[in-house]
């Protein structure tokens, strides 16, 4: 962590961004789910586990970090940031455990707290399909939308689609 991002509240932005978005998620989930099966699945492995570190490898401080940004963004582009992962990750999870698919969405949606057509949108755009299951570049196109100070480079790319997939196989050993 760097002592001129601390002076030069880059950090306390982030904070004032993200700590209110994950803490509404954590509570959300708290309400939602009374299964501790779903529990594991959307407050440890989504929120924690994902989506929370995915955060972290862009705005944390050090190398190559974009806290430096941070001021150009809002709750709103934290709020869409964790939403995009943990649909992801849920995908991810629907279909490896086969469980029912709408009931997850529903309470992923309520989790959530997004617009309606929000979430609608990105639950169906970041959807797995059977030519492509894995299909990161979904992922990474949403993510060029909202931060828009990551440049759509082959070489980021790359690097985003191996910390995703260390960080979904870390959320599946969990699960095991």
């Amino acid at each position: 962590m760097s002592i001129f991002d601390a002076l030069s509240g880059n950090i306390g932005h982030f904070n004032s961004i993200a700590v209110p978005i994950y803490n509404d998620i954590s509570r959300n989930t708290q309400k939602i789910s009374s299964n501790p099966v779903e529990m594991t699945l959307f407050g440890v492995v989504a929120l924690a586990g994902v989506a929370q570190q995915m955060v972290d490898l862009f705005f944390k401080p050090g190398p190559n970090s974009l806290i430096e940004t941070i001021k150009q963004y809002d709750q709103e582009d934290m709020r869409n940031l964790y939403a995009i992962f943990m649909i992801w990750a849920v995908h991810d999870f629907i279909n490896y455990m086969e469980i029912n698919d709408d009931e997850f969405k529903n309470k992923l949606k309520q989790i959530l707290n997004l617009q309606s057509d929000k979430f609608d949108y990105y639950f169906s755009r970041l959807a797995h399909s059977d030519e492509a299951p894995i299909g990161l570049e979904k992922l990474w196109k949403e993510l060029i939308l909202i931060i828009h100070d990551l440049p759509d480079t082959e070489e980021n790319y790359l690097i985003f689609c191996r910390e995703f997939s260390q960080k979904i196989g870390a959320a599946f050993q969990l699960l095991s």
